[in-house]
């Protein structure tokens, strides 16, 4: 909770957690319950209905819907021409990969790291790495990314 220490970063975070996704059907079915004595009628549909809702939001079809509400930028075809960098941004890290006997990009940072390498290749742009995960020695997701784009891709991160 960027900002906050104490109670209110711990009352943020349980109001996120009852708002959101599965919490709130959670709360709901919560209601619910807490009714079933008083408005019995009430209260089951309440249970019923947040049953239904949270089983519904665990389907891939429903799940897929509501990504693609986020994701409704189509991906570039060609490289801006006031473009002035490449920039991929970390998305997951291995802090400890026993393979390698150190911490590794995980495979969303892989995935986007080849992309990343695509288009700096294409366009000679120069490239940025970006990730805000620290390991216990001080190897960051973007230093283990910046290796694994000159290992694996052969392209150099300039940042």
């Amino acid at each position: 909770m960027t900002g906050y220490s104490g109670p209110h970063a711990m009352i943020k975070a349980l109001l996120l957690t009852f708002l959101l996704p599965p919490g709130a059907f959670l709360a709901l079915w919560m209601l619910g319950w807490l009714m079933r004595h008083g408005w019995p009628r009430l209260g089951k549909t309440l249970r019923v209905s947040a049953v239904l809702l949270l089983l519904a939001a665990s389907l891939p079809y429903v799940a897929s819907a509501a990504l693609g509400t986020l994701q409704h930028i189509e991906p570039l075809a060609e490289v801006p021409a006031e473009a002035q960098a490449i920039v991929v941004l970390g998305g997951d890290f291995l802090p400890y990969a026993p393979e390698y006997a150190e911490g590794r990009v995980g495979p969303l940072s892989l995935q986007r790291l080849r992309h990343g390498a695509t288009w700096a290749r294409a366009s000679k742009l120069p490239v940025l790495v970006s990730s805000g995960v620290v390991r216990y020695d001080g190897l960051t997701g973007a230093r283990a990314m910046a290796e694994c784009l000159e290992q694996d891709f052969g392209v150099r991160a300039r940042w």
